[in-house]
């Protein structure tokens, strides 16, 4: 790399031994060519000109390293104060992490070494995306060099292990699409090794262990088959589910299940009417059915859609015959609450000549079913009453939702919330379309208060709630140590105890073929690992899930 530019001869000469320790600020120095810089394309021509403002020697030379060891803690002072005063300017911030990552062969010394590692942890925690893969590409090596010489310095490996985390870790590993090919001096096998022997060495600092542990979570995103030849890596995830650290135990539980998961069948969450209607008529095994007698038949998700099922096709074809849309409006109000799939994409049709079925409209404004929705609210909010409003609204919003309009949908669920907030439904449809997990979850939380619900709508309100609280409890607490016992900390705990409460509540109440019971079940249990950990009992007594249920349906051991 270019060293600076020769200066004008008849500038005042510096004393021997002191390289860029004006007393200009970094702000001033920079500020004055911000412009010139953002108008400069390659990163070499960039840290080039960088080196020539902070007038630093030439770093390709013996002589220009020697006279950066001299000065060290004072250049890293200026270049760190750069740094923070371009936050956001991308091209500063990555000359500036290019320039740290040709002085850091000089970490090799024991004088140098902390100021650097210190200065280059700033810059992953602060930086960009682009910075951090910078870092990734031109410092990581030596990083791990570093961590590979250097086993008995816990503060080094301290200040290495956050570096990597927020460069490697953070930049390369824990996005879902990164190409692993661009960083062809990573040794990731190497690397997972050398982060795991820092974990196992004896009297660990917390603050390692988050950051070692951080990492190897998100490596379990990228690098599956790296992670799983390290039996160890393995045994380490699984022993940390009862570690007395609430946040270790939430690396270890998602780290085990990243690896995992796309070696298992994605759940199918439709539903196929003709094959539920063909299981019936089969019957079920005798254990099912036992647990669908205890709870009430009726009650059940499967006879529950095939009796909507049956209701809505009889008062379609019905409103086929009288053209009564507020009778439909009526009926067809109440099954939606009722269960999730009795509304179907129907239709009215006759014979032609050559024996297929034509459309027809029957007289009526619409041939499709689903499209009678609109026609049959209008027809309900005719008559004006308070429970005709609602269930007007509520059909309009099944309309919204069926043809996945999802944002109109969301804007008119909460017009109804204005106009009637006892309605859970209202509060289940901006549930079902809400983008955010903390909105999701506040609307789910208002509607599960709500006056006026169905045993339906309340499940779902709580499947909904537990989803919401658990992801965000496992996001809040990999952002924090609870060596600080931060607000992060403690709003993640708080996320979780509020999802075990409510997987509980589903698991309690639902019947034994809710669609989303095996989902809560799962929560259940790694909501149970996370929070309980260590207290846990050696033959887990506490996942026994058939104690909560009602006692009506706890089954006699076998």
């Amino acid at each position: 790399m270019a060293g600076p530019k020769k200066r004008n001869p008849q500038s005042k000469a510096k004393p021997a031994g002191t390289v860029g320790t004006s007393n200009n600020s970094s702000k001033g120095i920079v500020g004055s060519f911000v412009h010139d810089i953002d108008r400069l394309e390659g990163w070499n021509v960039i840290v080039a000109s960088l080196c020539s403002k902070f007038d630093l020697p030439d770093m390709n030379t013996r002589a220009g390293l020697r006279k950066i060891h001299v000065n060290f803690p004072a250049i890293f002072k200026r270049l760190n104060k750069a740094y923070d005063d371009n936050l956001g300017n991308e091209k500063i911030m990555g000359g500036i992490v290019g320039i740290i990552a040709r002085i850091l062969p000089l970490l090799d010394s024991r004088a140098t070494r902390y100021v650097g590692l210190e200065a280059l942890d700033t810059v992953t925690h602060h930086g960009g995306q682009d910075v951090r893969q910078r870092v990734a590409q031109e410092a990581a090596p030596i990083l791990v060099g570093l961590l590979e010489t250097l086993p008995d310095d816990q503060k080094a490996n301290e200040l290495i292990l956050s570096s990597l985390t927020h460069s490697v870790g953070a930049a390369i590993f824990n996005q879902e699409h990164a190409d692993l090919t661009k960083y062809p001096s990573l040794d990731i096998p190497k690397l997972l090794r050398l982060v795991l022997a820092s974990i196992q060495r004896p009297g660990p600092s917390l603050h390692l262990l988050m950051h070692a542990f951080s990492f190897l979570n998100c490596a379990t995103l990228q690098c599956h088959k790296e992670v799983k030849a390290i039996p160890a890596l393995i045994s380490l995830f699984v022993a940390s589910l009862c570690a007395s650290d609430v946040s270790i135990r939430c690396e270890g539980l998602v780290s085990l299940v990243r690896l995992y998961e796309h070696e298992s069948e994605m759940d199918y969450l439709g539903l196929d009417p003709h094959a539920r209607f063909n299981a019936c008529q089969r019957g079920f095994p005798p254990q099912l059915s036992e647990l669908l007698m205890r709870y009430g038949p009726q009650k059940c998700e499967t006879f529950l859609t095939l009796e909507c099922t049956r209701d809505y096709q009889f008062a379609m074809n019905r409103c086929g015959q009288d053209h009564d849309l507020y009778a439909l409006g009526l009926k067809i109000g109440g099954l939606i609450t009722r269960t999730e799939f009795a509304i179907s994409e129907g239709y009215f049709h006759v014979e032609g000549d050559d024996g297929e079925r034509v459309l027809t409209d029957r007289g009526l404004p619409f041939k499709m079913w689903i499209d009678s929705f609109p026609y049959c609210a209008n027809a309900l909010r005719e008559k004006g009453t308070a429970p005709d409003l609602d269930l007007a609204d509520i059909v309009d919003l099944k309309f919204l939702v069926v043809r996945q309009r999802t944002q109109d949908a969301d804007a008119f669920a909460r017009r109804a919330i204005q106009r009637n907030p006892h309605i859970a439904y209202f509060y289940y449809v901006v549930g079902l379309c809400a983008e955010d997990a903390n909105e999701g979850l506040r609307f789910c939380k208002k509607g599960l208060k709500a006056k006026y619900t169905t045993p339906f709508v309340r499940q779902y309100l709580l499947w909904r709630s537990v989803e919401n609280a658990g992801d965000l409890g496992i996001i809040l607490l990999a952002q924090s140590s609870s060596i600080y016992e931060g607000t992060y900390h403690q709003q993640g705990v708080a996320f979780l105890m509020s999802a075990l409460e409510d997987a509980k509540l589903y698991i309690a109440e639902a019947p034994p073929d809710a669609r989303q019971l095996h989902t809560v079940l799962n929560w259940y249990i790694h909501l149970t690992f996370a929070i309980k950990g260590s207290e846990l009992s050696l033959d887990f007594r506490e996942l026994n899930v058939r104690m909560l249920y009602t006692p009506f349906m706890r089954l006699t051991d076998r």
